[in-house]
């Protein structure tokens, strides 16, 4: 058998292009594995980019609801509804006297306040609860009066201590000046603080002249009279449980409907003493409680109970003063008395004193209670009740 010879430069170049088909190949199939991979890629995200806006959208139309506490305000609904993510403007009203302090929101929901608006802004992106707080743009009352010094001499006028029902009251004392207060359009001079906190007011003018009753029996004394239930300290009565009213309830009340309903909100039920427990009692004659301490000078702020189906002790937005606390304002001197109010003129007191009479501004003279004297009214402001400036004079 013959054998080819070999050729060494054919067989070089036939070497060279096997290689180079080799080379294409690895080409192809690393460009086609490229492809592929991108392709694959591609198609996730597309599948990812097409499930996230299934959610986007979803969460678009999603209700959420946004709770609001207030302190210090006031808010339409305490509850709103609103859409996911959208910004949700919530009206708020600060009380009088406040301003904003901070707010936070639960489920890490960014909230703010708009303070020129009084709007709460929030865009939530779930159920929320939030809280708003609003603090004095002033300073409580009562507790720039506790900062006054409390005398003891009461030779002196000032502020002085003594209890109440409800604990420890202070009250002005003399010829005062820095205890006037403007309140609901009217010039008030400031009693004292009770022992609850609430602050006591007499106005420092006469409102008109009215008998204290109409009635012609001893029980007209009572500011009510025919009660219900006896009006003790422990079952303090309003007026509303008794089947007949004083004639000076009556002109109260009106007062108050007409003059102080827009400032209700700030006045207080507080403790009215119309005493008319009974210490002796005869054919001829009724003596109250308050004679004898008026006799030993041993005035007193707490109210004792009555044993009486009129009068007693009562928790009302308006009424008088009573005989022990015109006493305390007072300081007898050689010269006359001293005290912040006014004694030019009789007026009426809540205490009785005898038979159909009660106590005046003036200790020398009784009224009785179908007599026309001047009116007084007493209201007491809310132990929270902001000042807006001022140092208690009457120029300022």
């Amino acid at each position: 058998m013959s054998r080819k010879s070999f050729n060494p430069e054919k067989e070089l170049k036939k070497a060279q292009k096997r290689g180079m088909y080799n080379s294409k190949v690895r080409v192809i199939a690393v460009l086609s594995f490229c492809l592929l991979t991108v392709g694959i890629v591609a198609s996730y995200a597309l599948i990812s980019f097409t499930s996230e806006n299934v959610a986007f959208d979803a969460d678009v139309n999603k209700k959420v609801t946004v709770s609001v506490t207030i302190n210090n305000g006031t808010i339409a609904s305490p509850q709103v509804e609103t859409t996911y993510n959208t910004l949700t403007n919530i009206a708020i009203e600060p009380n009088k006297g406040y301003i904003y302090d901070n707010l936070s929101c639960s489920n890490n929901q960014t909230a703010s306040y708009e303070s020129e608006k009084n709007y709460l802004m929030i865009s939530p992106t779930a159920d929320t609860e939030c809280v708003v707080n609003f603090k004095p743009k002033g300073r409580v009352l009562s507790e720039v009066l506790k900062q006054e010094e409390v005398k003891t001499d009461v030779t002196q006028s000032g502020m002085f201590a003594l209890a109440d029902n409800y604990g420890d009251s202070y009250y002005y004392k003399g010829n005062v000046e820095n205890n006037y207060v403007a309140f609901a359009g009217h010039t008030w001079r400031i009693v004292r603080i009770n022992g609850d906190g609430s602050i006591r007011l007499v106005a420092t003018e006469s409102i008109g002249t009215a008998t204290f009753s109409k009635s012609t029996w001893a029980s007209g004394v009572g500011f009510t009279y025919s009660n219900k239930p006896i009006c003790t300290f422990e079952d303090a009565c309003d007026g509303s449980t008794s089947k007949g009213i004083s004639a000076m309830k009556a002109f109260l009340d009106e007062y108050y409907n007409t003059n102080l309903m827009d400032f209700d909100n700030q006045i207080v039920q507080a403790t009215y003493c119309n005493d008319t427990l009974v210490t002796e009692e005869t054919e001829e004659e009724t003596t109250y409680n308050a004679s004898s301490r008026f006799a030993e000078k041993n005035f007193m702020l707490s109210c004792a109970d009555t044993q009486s189906s009129y009068g007693g002790v009562y928790k009302l937005k308006i009424g008088l003063l009573s005989m022990d606390e015109v006493e305390l304002a007072k300081i007898y001197t050689e010269e006359g008395v001293l005290s912040y109010l006014d004694m030019s003129k009789p007026w009426w007191t809540m205490t009785p004193s005898s038979l159909k009479t009660l106590y005046t501004n003036d200790s020398n003279n009784f009224a009785t209670m179908d007599s026309e004297l001047d009116v007084y009214p007493v209201i007491n402001l809310d132990r929270a009740v902001i000042t807006t400036g001022g140092d208690g004079t009457v120029e300022n």
